[in-house]
């Protein structure tokens, strides 16, 4: 992803791949999810406004047969590498957004929806949904 400006009050960005590289990407509107799933990803020279976002990296999984233990004992979670530079994120940077307006609405649009389980999907409904259980 280079060169790139998302501009939209509701963004969801995710990216899965063993190398991952982000530079001089504008990111534009107040709610946005980024998951990043990689081993090596590179970011910089990235924007992102507006107020409320969250911005999360997580590492690779590897099947290998008897390597792991209890549930997990089929995978191995990779070394994960991050290198970052020049990054302006801007805004509250919060793990809850303050409202719950039409996230019902957005949330039914969604075509991976119908697994309720995608990294991606909980994300959305922990940061949207969150409010509306108060």
């Amino acid at each position: 992803m280079i060169d790139n400006v998302y501009i939209g009050q509701h963004q969801i960005h995710e990216i899965y791949g063993p190398n991952i590289r982000k530079s001089r990407n504008v990111y534009d509107g107040n709610f946005r999810v980024h998951h990043i799933t990689g081993k090596n990803i590179m970011e910089n020279e990235g924007v992102i406004r507006g107020m409320y976002w969250s911005h999360k990296k997580s590492p690779m999984i590897q099947i290998v047969p008897a390597k792991g233990s209890g549930a997990m004992k089929n995978f191995v979670t990779l070394q994960m590498n991050v290198i970052e530079t020049r990054n302006r994120f801007g805004g509250i940077h919060r793990n809850k957004f303050p409202s719950g307006s039409g996230v019902r609405h957005f949330l039914n649009g969604l075509k991976n929806r119908r697994n309720p389980n995608a990294p991606i999907v909980r994300e959305i409904v922990d940061l949207y949904d969150g409010p509306l259980s108060h």
